[in-house]
């Protein structure tokens, strides 16, 4: 992977995390 691929990833995936815990916090 390039550098800046994996950190745009990573910090999708770290949105994507913080969105679904508040999905579940609500659920």
């Amino acid at each position: 992977q390039k550098a800046g691929i994996s950190y745009s990833g990573t910090l999708r995936d770290a949105l994507e995390a913080l969105y679904a815990k508040g999905a579940v916090n609500k659920a």
